[in-house]
């Protein structure tokens, strides 16, 4: 072989690295931040059933809410699930220009306040060690059972805990109660626990939604088009499937009838009601959305209003899809 001229295979070689220089890289998947909460299981099954595919969606589970609220403010994740009154505060904040997505359920019980057996009533609070994660849903709820009992927030000891620290303090004994959600709510009651409140006395309040970032929806359409069908074909497939249901039983640590019950406090929403509920003129959406500020903003959990429209605005150039009309 002659020098200078390069072998068929060291020709190759070069052929394929230009090739590949040039080509760009792999997208990153969607970081979806969730929480331990029934609906959000959702998700997970439409991944497993190949729905999402691991490559473009990734589903980072937090401890708590309030991890999730801090990841989506730090843009460590483009989309979560939010309580409104959580999207509220991340909207306040001006940390991130977030878009709902959809509406995907409404607390019916779902969110309580579990009090130690010797606790009868929501008066029975008054001096009592209550457990609740601050500037999070269990806050609002907190406040919301305070002030049907005629108590102020200094007429409680605050306990700030998050919710996978719930049951053991219970148990222990180191709290008189627990601000809670799903499935620690249903694991508090199993441990003797006694519901003093839920969210069935907040109807149209505690309402969970799937957020994401107007800079992501409007670059990445097709990741939104595919989430919605998703949360859609999951839905059916939760009502309709044994199977299903006992996939997501076992996730959450307990059994089919236990899920069962669960969410029968939870009210899943369609992606045809969710599209109802934000296509304008969203006259009842907009009406829950101002009673809920009100009364964040009087119990001092909002500092200042917030604008719902950028909230609920989809973006023009993207049309209808899956999640709008």
């Amino acid at each position: 072989m002659r020098r200078g001229v390069p072998s068929l295979t060291a020709a190759f070689l070069l052929a394929v690295t230009l090739v590949t220089g040039c080509r760009a890289e792999p997208e990153p998947p969607l970081r979806i931040g969730t929480t331990f909460w029934p609906s959000s299981e959702l998700l997970f099954l439409a991944q497993e059933y190949g729905w999402l595919s691991a490559s473009s969606f990734r589903l980072v589970e937090f401890v708590d809410d309030g991890e999730v609220m801090r990841a989506f403010r730090n843009h460590a994740v483009a989309a979560a699930w939010l309580s409104v009154d959580e999207l509220l505060s991340v909207a306040q904040s001006g940390a991130v220009d977030a878009v709902i997505l959809f509406v995907s359920d409404e607390s019916r019980g779902g969110d309580a306040v579990v009090g130690q057996p010797d606790l009868i009533t929501p008066t029975d609070l008054k001096d009592r060690r209550v457990a609740a994660q601050i500037n999070t849903v269990s806050a609002y709820l907190l406040d919301r059972v305070l002030k049907q009992a005629g108590l102020g927030a200094s007429d409680v000891r605050l306990v700030n805990l998050p919710p996978n620290r719930h049951l053991a303090a219970f148990r222990r004994r180191e709290v008189d109660a627990v601000v809670t959600y799903e499935p620690v709510r249903s694991q508090l009651v199993d441990a003797g626990g006694v519901e003093l409140f839920s969210s069935v006395s907040t109807p149209f309040q505690i309402l969970r939604v799937f957020v994401i970032r107007r800079d992501y929806l409007e670059s990445h359409p097709f990741h939104a088009e595919t989430l919605c069908t998703a949360w859609q074909r999951a839905i059916n497939e939760v009502a309709t499937s044994e199977k299903a249901r006992s996939w997501i039983a076992n996730r959450l640590s307990t059994t089919t009838a236990g899920l069962e019950q669960m969410l029968g406090r939870i009210r899943m929403i369609s992606l045809g009601e969710s599209r109802e509920w934000l296509d304008a003129p969203r006259p009842h959406l907009l009406a829950t959305l101002a009673r809920l500020q009100g009364e964040l903003l009087a119990a001092g959990l909002l500092t200042a209003p917030t604008p719902f429209e950028p909230l609920l605005r989809w973006p023009s150039r993207l049309g209808s899809s899956a999640c709008r009309r």
